[in-house]
């Protein structure tokens, strides 16, 4: 794993709609992905070892156009 290796850490997480999410415990999508994504995000900024600003949302998934993280 090369992102490893070059010391990239990642923090995936599935949200309403999304994953077992929808499919076990019923929850749907959500149009306010800034309510979903934000408390993720906030929670690894939170952590005395990670540099919030390096933080990055690489646009993998449509959550990129829906969610404003600041």
């Amino acid at each position: 794993m090369e992102g490893i290796r070059r010391g990239y850490h990642v923090l995936t997480f599935e949200g309403p709609g999304q994953g077992d999410v929808i499919r076990v415990r019923h929850i749907p999508f959500r149009p306010d992905r800034e309510n979903v994504i934000r408390p993720g995000v906030g929670s690894a900024a939170g952590r005395p070892d990670v540099e919030e600003d390096r933080i990055i949302f690489p646009p993998v998934h449509h959550d990129i156009q829906l969610a404003s993280i600041r």
